[in-house]
């Protein structure tokens, strides 16, 4: 018998130390302090959350808790909490702006369009004339100018309970959006726009939207017919003030 066991059965048994304590050291091959001393100390981790890792070998090291939605990766060799990159497929908003009873002069959106994105999304999450049957329409700018007579291929189409009605504008000095819209009855709609900043290039555009007045679908396309820089547009009705909230988002180019 081990010498634990010979303690144990001892008579009269140890007072300070039951027999079942003592049958705990049956097998005990090695130091127990020495073998206590290699143990990873709770106290390590300090904070809910914390892992472990191994920061060497036969190193047991703290990595505490990371920020709200952070992942693990690695960096160096050893795990780090890091702040996920944002989808290269994503789109990114570069502007949001909301106007009321403004001009159309002045509800321009400059510096929109740079060399970061090729492909834009313009939302028009309301857009809306002061004057009912005020068309809402879109000019491009290029160098804080705005293109007033270069549209070519321009058309719109309106769709509604009882017609279908097609305009061509061409040439034209705008692209026309919709044709009956008020504070009551806002526009909403998206327009997907190709606009290269890497030179001289035309804008290429299309979209539609919808008017609650006559539930009307609005379809409408078109591009510029001059070669430009082209870094912003303008809203505008044919005659009236209008207001809105209009967002512009870029496409990753890869």
């Amino acid at each position: 018998m081990t010498k634990a066991r010979d303690i144990a059965s001892a008579s009269p048994a140890p007072s300070t130390v039951s027999a079942t304590e003592l049958g705990y050291l049956d097998g005990v091959s090695s130091a127990i302090q020495t073998q206590l001393d290699a143990k990873t100390a709770k106290s390590t981790l300090t904070t809910t959350g914390d892992i472990y890792y191994a920061s060497a070998a036969n190193t047991p090291a703290r990595l505490g808790i990371g920020s709200t939605d952070q992942v693990l990766k690695v960096t160096g060799g050893i795990p780090a909490w890091a702040t996920p990159a944002a989808s290269a497929s994503g789109l990114t908003l570069i502007q949001r702006s909301t106007f009321s009873n403004v001009a159309g002069t002045s509800t321009t959106f400059d510096g929109v369009f740079t060399s970061t994105y090729t492909n834009y999304v313009i939302v028009f999450e309301k857009f809306s004339s002061a004057t009912l049957g005020d068309d809402l329409q879109i000019q491009w700018r290029y160098s804080g100018t705005t293109d007033t007579s270069n549209y070519a291929g321009l058309k719109q189409s309106t769709i509604d309970s009882a017609t279908f009605t097609q305009v061509n504008v061409n040439p034209g000095a705008a692209c026309p959006l919709a044709t009956d819209s008020s504070s009551t009855f806002p526009f909403t709609g998206v327009l997907f726009a190709r606009i290269d900043t890497s030179g001289n290039n035309y804008v290429l555009f299309h979209g539609h939207g919808y008017e609650i007045y006559n539930s009307e679908l609005n379809l409408f396309h078109g591009s510029t017919d001059a070669l430009r820089v082209y870094t912003g547009f303008l809203l505008k009705s044919a005659s009236a003030n209008v207001s809105g909230t209009v967002a512009v988002y870029g496409l990753a180019n890869s």
